[in-house]
């Protein structure tokens, strides 16, 4: 199931103004695997994804993903670099004045020369890979909660990347559909093999999807490894954890 690593994070620090919010990350993602990076709010898990994908630039540390070092890269070849990356931002991020199809579309129309067809017709099978159909000419505002993450989902893998982030994405979602959701990102994982780092703290979310877990704590990492490791590894912060949620 799993290969070699597709991502590293070695000591890993960041600050916002006096706040020490990562405080030497460590971990490995293995190509092929669900990562779940997980622990309560604030303890620095959205922080650690927007500085893999350099929307934020650590203060020190080693990011290699692909195979390139992400805290060095230039703007245009860090551009390259992240059209073989899918990002599913919490709560969908869809634009309003698009129609679905268009937001899907969007990352083709972007960075490829593609004609106006052919990303339609792209587009169109990704929402049809997300299990969505006759959505393309729709709004995202007449789509629910659970239809748009999924639209999100198509969106972020149109360029069929080789790694995707999922930032909170059963956020907001009923039972049911986040069910339906959890059930879709193992079967791109398990069907086209694709790369799956997702940051949640919802508990049945983790159970059901991940591979291996990374948890954080006050923005270092307490463990790294598969849910029943970290179930029996008696360590007090994570039985406390699933004992909350």
């Amino acid at each position: 199931m799993q290969g070699e690593a597709i991502l590293e994070v070695k000591n890993l620090h960041t600050w916002y103004g006096s706040q020490h919010v990562l405080d030497g990350v460590d971990f490995t993602v293995n190509a092929g695997e669900i990562m779940v990076i997980l622990g309560t709010s604030g303890c620095g898990k959205s922080t650690l994804l927007k500085n893999i994908i350099r929307l934020y630039k650590p203060a020190m540390g080693s990011i290699r993903l692909l195979g390139q070092e992400m805290t060095e890269l230039e703007e245009e070849d860090l551009e390259t670099v992240l059209r073989d990356v899918g990002v599913m931002y919490q709560y969908g991020a869809l634009l309003n004045s698009l129609t679905v199809g268009e937001n899907v579309a969007l990352p083709l129309e972007m960075h490829t020369s593609m004609t106006s067809e052919l990303r339609h017709d792209i587009a169109e099978l990704k929402l049809h890979q997300v299990e969505l159909k006759n959505v393309y000419h729709k709004f995202p505002k007449e789509l629910s909660g659970g239809m748009q993450k999924r639209a999100a989902v198509a969106r972020a893998i149109v360029m069929d990347p080789s790694i995707i982030f999922c930032d909170e994405p059963s956020a907001g979602l009923d039972p049911v559909t986040a069910l339906g959701l959890d059930k879709l990102l193992k079967t791109l994982n398990e069907t086209l093999g694709m790369t799956i780092v997702v940051v949640t703290h919802e508990l049945e979310s983790i159970r059901r999807i991940a591979h291996r877990i990374t948890y954080l704590d006050r923005g270092k990492v307490l463990f790294t490894g598969t849910l029943q490791e970290a179930l029996s590894a008696q360590i007090p912060a994570i039985q406390e954890f699933f004992l909350m949620e």
